[in-house]
């Protein structure tokens, strides 16, 4: 939303009659502190989401795009009102202002947007970074991931979720620890010696991504400098096979020096009445 498409970028993609979509890209936070009245705040969930008109993905030409005046942003950013990045579902959309200046503790939104065209791109024509991940194999199940995720056009009016954490139950942790000014990584996968890398994209969702060599497990939230992991355990948790597995997947975290906490959701829901507890 900040370039300007080059002549030759228009010409090309008015020769191909491509079209483009305008999608947000919704941080949903939570309020960290402020620094000189700026607040100041903390990811835990990023989401895609479409431009619509009357119920429908609204689609742009390339000189619509390139007709927009880029110079001037709106006075306020857009927001989702009410935004639920666990069931996509938001209230209300646009620029209100003085929103996030009355928000200053719970769920925040922010939002910025791009134009992604409909054309599927060849993999070369996708710009990557290198996080250094261990093998060949998980840079290409990434890559994959990543393209499905950011690059494919959208059909429906609908949140993509990109990452973050999972269930409310852990957003109710993050907030809680936030409160006391600690802010634990979310959704972090953990190798066998002991090196960690975010799961950006949604990867632990893919099955063949699970069994990938040397990954231990994925941690709800993860502190890396007191090197503890913590597991939000669903009620699955509890059957016999499951708890064995994760047993094993506690004394691996153990050997490589890393504490796992593991908090049943059932109880934190019945018994936390509004504190988190500490570890």
């Amino acid at each position: 939303m900040y370039d300007k498409p080059s002549g030759g970028e228009i010409g090309l993609f008015r020769m191909r009659g491509t079209k483009f979509q305008l999608v947000s890209v919704v941080l949903s936070c939570v309020a960290a502190s402020e620094t000189d009245g700026v607040l100041q705040v903390r990811p835990f969930a990023v989401t895609l989401i479409p431009a619509s008109q009357r119920g429908e993905v609204e689609y742009l030409t390339i000189d619509l795009v390139a007709n927009l005046d880029v110079s001037k942003g709106p006075e306020t950013e857009p927001v989702y009102a009410g935004y639920d990045p666990f069931s996509g579902d938001w209230q209300l959309y646009g620029n209100l202002p003085g929103y996030l200046d009355h928000q200053r503790e719970g769920v925040l939104d922010e939002v910025d947007q791009f134009f992604l065209a409909t054309e599927t791109p060849g993999d070369d024509e996708i710009l990557m970074m290198d996080l250094r991940m261990p093998s060949d194999e998980m840079k290409r199940r990434y890559q994959r991931h990543r393209k499905k995720l950011l690059f494919t056009p959208f059909k429906k009016v609908e949140a993509r979720r990109v990452w973050g954490a999972e269930t409310p139950i852990e957003l109710f942790l993050i907030q809680a620890r936030a409160k006391k000014k600690l802010f634990p990584e979310s959704q972090m996968l953990i190798m066998d010696d002991g090196a960690t890398f975010p799961s950006w994209y949604h990867l632990w969702q893919g099955v063949e991504f699970r069994h990938s060599e040397g990954l231990v497990t994925a941690a709800d939230l993860y502190f890396p400098t007191q090197r503890v992991a913590v597991f939000c355990d669903g009620g699955h948790h509890s059957r016999g096979k499951q708890k064995a597995r994760d047993a094993a997947i506690n004394a691996k975290l153990e050997a490589i020096g890393i504490h796992p906490v593991r908090i049943p959701a059932a109880k934190l829901t019945l018994t936390c009445g509004g504190q988190c507890p500490v570890w």
